[in-house]
This record gives structure tokens, C-alpha cells and sequence, in this order.
């Protein structure tokens, strides 16, 4: 039998062969009367209205316009080809219990994933939330490819309804993403799970790509910019040996490790440029490959102030949506913070 991680790496790999081997025939599909012309509608496939259809793949749906062609990737899953190019694909795997984590799950499988020729996944700036009743968690990575010269761009998004994983792809040719993206954000926003729309997905994704544009802007700086990048993580560095050597709150008789100390400065910058709780930031370093008791060591001796990190996370989530009083508890909740940090963070912006 296999290891389960060799199981989701390899059910990642025939994923990608089958979302990859059709991305570029979404040209040769792009017309304005794809599904109309190709048959009637049907129980998985049935329109909502005129303009727009509902694919159904198991228990998850999203709704699309009528004009984009849908036909069947195999028992488990279909795609979705936009008038503009490019494609989507809906497909779940099965028998996916996260026995060594969900967290390591992920990971195996999306580096499985990565085994596909032109891929390559953005984990840093990828994101994770909780939604609907359920609390599942969704997680959405932006994705770029390249197949016979023709660059794409998009996102890859996981549904965790264990033991089985949907996996949600979107790819658009980059030349004309910028100007399609907002139409495909909408039908990745309607994803729903038995029915219930995954509400946190239209603001979390706002988020999402807006780190994502930052990230995008610094690897396309100049060579000075550059340098000032190398002197900023020199400072960090010293930051890290200075916050390391002041922290009480874990003493060493020992200097740390070099993994120790990787885990420490990838804290550092990851609190430079947004907000975490104690244990979010625990997963976000897991994620990135860390083992547990190094991940622990980095955000042991980070020396964030957590009341503080949940105050500027209230703040973030304010900026692009609105939440009551519990609302926003809960949402912060959801992120790992305590419910005495969770309140301390929603009375400091005024809720």
C-alpha cells in the first residue's frame, strides 16, 4: 500500500495531466454558444437563467455564464472553458483523510502538483480561511504556466471536505488576464458546498491578490531595489539575534540551529507584512517546510505582541469588507487568535 503522502503526491501529478494536457484547447473552444449548441441542459450541468449555468461536480458547484463551453475531464471532474481562452477545471479527489495533518496533506499535494512541467505555485502568498457552517478550509494559491510559449496565469483552489479534496483551477492567457480576471474572480466567488456559498471566498480572495500584486511589483524591481531587499534582510537578521537574545519566554542553553534561526527570520518577515496569530503563524512557517519544533522556536522568539497582531488583523479585514462586533470575533477566531485576543483586537478598531 502506498505512503500517504506518495498516494497524494501522485493523485496531484494525474490531476495536473488532466487539467494541462486540455489548457491550451480553450482557444479552440472559446465560442459564444458552446454549451448551448452542445446539448440540453442537465441535472449537473442546469441553468440558473439565460445568461448563466451551474456546473456541479459531487457536492461543489459554481455558476458561469451560458456562453462558456463545459464538457466532462473524466468520472471525477470538468472543464470549463471561458470566451476569452484559457480554462477552468472542477474535479475532487477521494480518500484524502489527512492522517499526518491537514496541513501536510496540502503540501504533499501540491507538491505534486509542482512535478508538472511549467507550473509553478506562489505558496508564500497563497491563503487560508474558514467558511460556511462547517468551517471548511479553503485554500487558494496564485498558479502561473507555460505550454508551447503560451504563458498563463491564475490560481489554484483547494476545498477541504474531507476525505475528499476538490480542486478548483483557473488559468487565463496572462496577455489578457488582466482584463478577464474580474469575470473569473466572480465565478470563483460562487463556489458553493451542498448548497452554501462559501462566503469568506470574494473578500479573502481581495486580499489574496492584492499580496499577491506586491509580490509581483518587488520581484520586478531593479538592481538597486535589490540591494536595498539584501540590506533589509541583513536588518532582519540582526532584528531575529537581537529579539532572540532578549526572549525569556524560551531559554536555551544552547545557540540555536540554522534551522532554528531560518525559522526565526522567516517569522520576522512574514510580520513585516502582515498579521498573524501565535498559531497561524506556527502553520504558515509548517507550511513553508518547517518542522514543528523549529516552526515553534521562530514564533516563540519572534516577539510579536499577539494583542497587537489581532488589532492590525481587524484592521486588514476592515479594509476591504465590513463585519459586526461578533462577526469580526469570529473571524479572528477562525485566524487562531484567542477569544480574549480576538476581542481586544475588535474594540481597538472602534467595533
Amino acid at each position: 500500500m502506498l505512503k500517504s503522502s506518495t498516494r497524494f503526491i501522485l493523485s496531484a501529478c494525474i490531476v495536473c495531466l488532466l487539467i494541462f494536457s486540455m489548457v491550451g484547447c480553450g482557444s479552440q473552444h472559446s465560442n459564444a454558444t458552446g454549451v448551448a449548441s452542445e446539448s440540453a441542459p442537465t441535472p449537473e450541468s442546469a441553468s440558473k437563467n439565460a445568461d448563466v449555468t451551474k456546473c456541479v461536480v459531487k457536492d461543489l458547484s459554481l455558476t458561469h455564464p451560458s456562453s462558456w463551453r463545459v464538457t466532462d475531464a473524466d468520472d471525477n471532474g470538468k472543464y470549463i472553458y471561458p470566451t476569452f481562452g484559457g480554462m477552468l477545471y472542477v474535479a475532487y479527489v477521494d480518500d484524502m483523510t489527512p492522517v499526518q495533518g491537514e496541513t501536510k496533506t496540502i503540501s504533499d499535494f501540491l507538491d505534486g502538483m509542482e512535478k508538472a512541467d511549467g507550473l509553478k505555485l506562489d505558496r508564500s502568498s497563497g491563503a487560508v480561511f474558514k467558511a460556511g457552517k462547517d468551517s471548511t478550509s479553503v485554500y487558494v494559491f496564485p498558479m502561473t504556466y507555460e505550454m508551447d510559449g503560451v504563458q498563463y496565469k491564475g490560481e489554484v483552489d483547494l476545498v477541504c471536505d474531507w476525505p475528499c479534496l476538490y480542486n478548483v483551477v483557473a488559468a487565463s492567457p496572462l496577455e489578457s488576464y488582466d482584463s478577464n480576471n474580474k469575470e473569473v474572480s466572480d465565478v470563483l466567488s460562487s463556489i458553493e458546498l451542498r448548497g452554501e456559498n462559501l462566503a469568506s471566498t470574494a473578500g479573502k480572495r481581495e486580499a489574496f491578490n492584492s499580496k499577491a500584486e506586491q509580490k509581483t511589483d518587488s520581484q520586478q524591481t531593479s538592481s538597486v531595489q535589490e540591494t536595498k531587499q539584501q540590506e533589509k534582510t541583513e536588518e532582519d537578521t540582526a532584528k531575529a539575534t537581537i529579539r532572540t537574545s532578549q526572549s525569556s519566554e524560551q531559554p536555551s542553553a544552547s545557540s540555536p540551529t540554522v534551522s532554528q534561526s531560518n525559522a526565526l527570520k522567516k517569522a520576522l518577515q512574514y510580520l513585516d507584512y502582515s498579521a498573524f496569530s501565535y498559531s497561524g503563524l506556527v502553520e504558515q512557517l509548517e507550511f513553508e517546510g518547517f518542522s514543528t519544533e523549529d516552526a515553534t522556536y521562530g514564533v516563540d522568539h519572534c516577539g510579536a505582541d499577539w494583542n497587537q497582531q489581532a488589532a492590525n488583523k481587524a484592521k486588514q479585514y476592515l479594509d476591504y469588507s465590513a463585519f459586526s462586533h461578533d462577526g469580526l470575533v469570529e473571524q479572528l477566531e477562525f485566524e487562531g487568535f484567542s477569544h480574549e485576543q480576538a476581542e481586544y483586537g475588535v474594540s481597538s478598531v472602534g467595533l
